[in-house]
């Protein structure tokens, strides 16, 4: 006979189970229900999470702390692995809670290149500095987080800047 789950070639354990038997195995069989009630187990999940909510949030607390280390390290490797699009990502995500709009990582590099990858006002290259993003209209000031309120500026400009409005236009 033939596994309904993994399609596997298998020998009924009884006689009587010939007429009954589609699964080579007990996992099959559970694996096979478990597909087809993925959503009543999810209702039920949440209602367990629901009514054992101290329960749980112990139990994730000492996974946690047991496991420190781990989620640790993994943390380490998954924002290392892609530090500019984390570092964008964050700063989007921080961006949109206020529904100040948002632009993409293509975008700032767009604005990087506009800019000839150099701070417009101390004109110095983003291989001696890193560029960050300054509003030309700050936040504080009701400015948005779109593409077009943005400029290139290393980091020394814009902590100098604060939140004033001088923007340095490259002259073309």
């Amino acid at each position: 006979m033939i596994c309904i789950e993994c399609n596997k070639k298998f020998f009924p354990r009884k006689r009587a189970d010939l007429s009954r038997c589609k699964f080579c195995s007990t996992k099959c069989r559970e694996d096979n229900w478990k597909a087809k009630n993925h959503e009543r187990i999810l209702k039920i999940q949440r209602k367990s999470k629901k009514k054992h909510k101290e329960k749980h949030s112990k139990y994730n607390r000492e996974y946690y702390q047991a496991n420190k280390d781990k989620f640790r390290e993994r943390h380490r490797k998954l924002y290392l692995k892609n530090r500019e699009k984390e570092i964008h990502r964050v700063i989007m995500r921080r961006k949109r809670v206020r529904n100040l709009g948002t632009f993409t990582l293509e975008e700032w590099e767009q604005i990087k290149k506009k800019f000839d990858f150099t701070c417009p006002h101390c004109h110095r290259r983003e291989s001696e500095i890193k560029l960050t993003r300054d509003h030309i209209i700050p936040i504080t000031k009701n400015g948005l987080n779109i593409a077009s309120n943005i400029q290139p500026l290393c980091l020394s400009c814009n902590v100098r800047k604060f939140n004033h409005y001088p923007f340095y236009a490259k002259i073309s």
